[in-house]
């Protein structure tokens, strides 16, 4: 399902023989967004299998200038609303066995900008709560944590871009059968490199 302002220029670029497009006009930051996505999807076609959240925007403008109602809109439209959808989606995905979320951030969330800074700050958190969701889905992992930026004194000099992790697993005994340490290593590693084989710049 497409669900967008411009909803009926997207439909005109979609080949009606092989894709049927249903248009679902609403605000993305409501709190039943997500509900009200998925329940138009579902009644239409069954079932939702990918979700893709991509709603964004950004103003340029000095970060002073940038007043507290315009930092709450944001962390609205890029944290809370693909999260809301996401809580909306996951639970039948899971219960199928199958289904794809694609978040799509953007390397302002790596590389901020001061021009644009509630838009950089919340994409960050973003990249953290899609990173955090992934490492949470082993079920070997007990808790994760994740956290993006730098703070200029001598207790933390890390790069804009450095993300840290600290992940939490559960006692070994409860770990999936035939699972190590290094084989769980290997299988994050390779799922962060395909979901964020993307993000960068």
């Amino acid at each position: 399902m497409l669900a967008s302002i411009e909803g009926a220029k997207v439909a005109t670029r979609i080949d009606p023989v092989t894709l049927e497009v249903i248009r679902n006009r609403l605000d993305v930051i409501a709190a039943d967004a997500g509900e009200r996505m998925l329940a138009a999807t579902e009644e239409r076609f069954g079932r939702l299998d990918v979700l893709v959240n991509n709603a964004g925007a950004a103003q340029w403008r000095d970060m002073d200038d940038v007043p507290e109602e315009d930092w709450r809109a944001q962390y609205e439209l890029n944290v809370m609303a693909p999260l809301r959808a996401m809580r909306a989606a996951a639970p039948a995905m899971a219960e199928r066995g199958w289904g794809r979320v694609v978040n799509v951030p953007s390397t302002a969330g790596k590389r901020p900008s001061a021009a644009m800074a509630e838009y950089s700050v919340t994409k960050a958190a973003e990249l953290l709560q899609t990173q955090d969701r992934i490492i949470k889905s082993f079920p070997e992992v007990e808790s994760v944590f994740g956290k993006a930026g730098r703070a200029v004194t001598a207790t933390e000099p890390a790069p804009v871009e450095m993300f840290e992790t600290v992940i939490n697993l559960k006692p070994e005994v409860q770990w999936r059968p035939g699972v190590t340490t290094d084989k769980l290593i290997a299988e994050m590693a390779d799922l962060w490199a395909f979901a964020f084989s993307r993000v960068g710049g």
